[in-house]
Formats: structure tokens, sequence, C-alpha cells
């Protein structure tokens, strides 16, 4: 069988590395932590932030003395559990309650000095400096992101109240706790800030969005629940690139390095079988030096 490669077989046994390199990177799913924004509900909370934005600038022009850009680079899902864990004391954490539930929004420390200079008339320092606030400072730092927080929450109908400022994890950690039955998923927005006090990123972890009834799951359809005595049924899933027919003298005849073709083209997507049956297509790529799959659409097969 060796002998009866074709040229494009021989060029990717010369080169095996090729096709693994083309490989796309696919992000994990971790499946003990629910991921309710579909496409059609992660479009539909970027609009009414985009909306929101303009009345954030404003707001903050007034304390920051000087033109303020916001934009909106990342929309998505993270959990309480270990949301600040790579964060460096001192920090700057603005709490909140939206929703009945907690929130944050993290600004990097020598951004907030800067803007509070600025707000008390002074100019930002020269080198970028991180220390705690003072209290002044803290007030001062509170006032600016409350007044970007009730505009961004404005636009989801979503009552802000302001709480203390965290600088460290003594006074942050008490607001991560969830009460037995509360929901541990944010909508986490990724900012950009361009202001007089320089470029600066902010996170917002915005609770009161994914719990609200009738939200689209990721399928895009409101799900019903599964009873609780089935969640913990495991299911086999697997991956299946192509099926070969192999006459039985060919298949006795195989040695080390002979290639069997599959007579697919490189790129063709993969067929994803839930309990032996076709659910879905997918394609394939990698994650942390493994190989992984991307699911593109479902196709449950039917009796």
């Amino acid at each position: 069988m060796s002998g009866n490669l074709s040229s494009e077989e021989l060029e990717a046994l010369a080169e095996p590395q090729s096709t693994a390199r083309r490989a796309g990177v696919v992000a994990p799913r971790d499946f003990a932590v629910p991921r309710r924004l579909c496409p059609e509900r992660r479009t539909i909370v970027r609009q009414t932030v985009e909306r929101a934005l303009p009345a954030a600038e404003r707001a903050l022009r007034a304390w920051l003395r000087g033109d303020c850009t916001l934009a909106l680079l990342e929309v998505g899902e993270a959990s309480v559990d270990g949301l600040f864990a790579e964060l460096s004391e001192p920090f700057v954490v603005q709490c909140f309650r939206a929703g009945g539930a907690n929130g944050w929004l993290a600004w990097d420390g020598t951004a907030a000095l800067s803007a509070v200079e600025i707000a008390l008339g002074g100019k930002p320092p020269q080198t970028p400096v991180k220390r705690p606030l003072s209290p002044i400072e803290t007030g001062l730092t509170r006032a600016i992101l409350s007044t970007a927080l009730r505009a961004i929450g404005a636009g989801f109908s979503l009552e802000i109240v302001e709480g203390e400022l965290a600088q460290s994890a003594r006074s942050l950690l008490p607001t991560i706790e969830i009460a037995p039955g509360a929901d541990p998923q944010r909508v986490c927005l990724h900012l950009a800030l361009d202001s007089p006090a320089g470029e600066s990123e902010l996170r917002l972890y915005l609770p009161g969005i994914l719990a609200r009834d009738g939200a689209p799951t990721a399928g895009g359809k409101v799900r019903a629940a599964l009873p609780e005595h089935v969640k913990g049924v495991l299911v086999e899933v697997s991956a299946e690139l192509a099926t070969v027919v192999v006459p039985l003298a060919g298949l006795a005849q195989l040695e080390v390095g002979d290639v069997i073709p599959l007579g697919i083209p490189a790129n063709a997507p993969l067929c994803v079988r839930i309990e032996g049956r076709r659910a879905a297509r997918a394609e394939w790529g990698q994650h942390r030096g493994r190989l992984a799959v991307r699911v593109q659409e479902f196709e449950t097969e039917r009796d």
C-alpha cells in the first residue's frame, strides 16, 4: 500500500506537522458551568451596551475634564469562582448590587490615581504610580466609576446600588460569597477607556441579565431544565473524521508507515456522534497541545 501514494500524500508525509500548524485554537467549554449567552443574546447585550456608552462618556467627561471614549472590546460570561484570583493588591474594584445580586467593576489602579488628580484640578503623574488610594481619592474614584455604572445599568433597566470600593482581598472577598441557590454567573463586559488620564481598561461583571426569565440559552431557544436525577448521567461523545472500506487482504498486509487515504479533503468537517448517533458537525483544532473540536452546527438524525 505504501507504494501507491499520491503526490499530496507524499507531501503530507514529508511535512507531518503542517496540518497541525493550520489547525485553529479551540476554546474549551467547562460543562460544569452553564453557558446562557447564545449568539443572538450576545448581540443584544452588545447593542445595549453600545447604546449606553455615549451617556457613560458624557458622565466621565464631567469628572475627567476632557473627551472620554469608551469602546466595548468583548462580551462574555464569567463565574464568580476565582474571578479576581490574579489581581495584586492594591487593586481598584467598585462593588455594587443590581437585580438583587452583587456585581463588580474593576479598573487599573494607576489609571484611577491619574483620574483622581485630574478631577482635583491637577495633572496626572508623569510616571505611573501604584499605591492604595487615600480616603478622599477613594471617594472620588467611587464617584467616577459610579457615573459609568449607572449609565450602563440604565441600558438594561437595572438599578445600580453602589457599595464599597475594594482595594484588598479582605474587603473584596465578602462580596463574592454566593448564597445557596444564587446564580454564580455574570455577564462580563471588557471596556477600553481613552481619557485625559490616559488609556486603560475596565472589566464590568454585571448580574441580573443571565438569570432573567425567557432569556435564550446558548442554543438560541429557551430550554427546559433537566430533571435533577439525570443531570449526572454520563453520555459518550465521539468525533469521527471519516470511515473507509478496506479489503481484508489489504488490511492483513498493513505495515508500520503505511498510509490509508480517507478520500475526503483535509479541512473536511468532523462528524460528532452522541451514543453512536450522528448529532453535529464540527471543525478540529487544538487546545494546550491536545486535539479539540468546535461544534459548527447540529444535525440530529431523525428516526
